[in-house]
């Protein structure tokens, strides 16, 4: 069974290995994509129609570029990690943004998978 189609974008491979570790036999990525820099990340993504984002902030960037991506590409979903991946914020069109703050692996599976409903409310 194919993976979620997933781009990941400046996301540090030490953070990146981790969440594979991590979500694997839990939910299948397919990694479609590494982009290390966010210059015309936009126009990039169009062409590869991926699910998924993961995005890598910089220490206090904010999650911007995920609102912007999800505005232009309506269908994706977007998880912008902190630079210590101890916030994520999830973005998909027509949902309200969700913040997890110290996510759970069930969390962080649940949010790659787009399962908002299955994410503990209150973080």
């Amino acid at each position: 069974m194919p993976g979620i189609r997933t781009v990941l974008a400046r996301l540090p491979p030490l953070l990146a290995d981790i969440i594979r570790r991590l979500t694997q036999g839990r939910v299948s990525i397919e990694v479609i994509s590494v982009i290390d820099t966010l210059d015309a990340l936009e126009e990039r993504v169009h062409a590869l129609s991926p699910e998924l984002i993961l995005i890598g902030l910089d220490r206090g960037e904010d999650d911007a570029i995920a609102v912007a991506l999800v505005a232009a590409l309506p269908g994706i979903r977007v998880l912008a990690i902190s630079s210590d991946a101890k916030c994520i914020s999830l973005h998909q069109a027509g949902r309200q943004r969700r913040v997890l703050v110290d996510p759970s692996l069930q969390d962080l599976v649940a949010a790659i998978r787009g399962d908002l409903d299955r994410i503990a409310d209150g973080i």
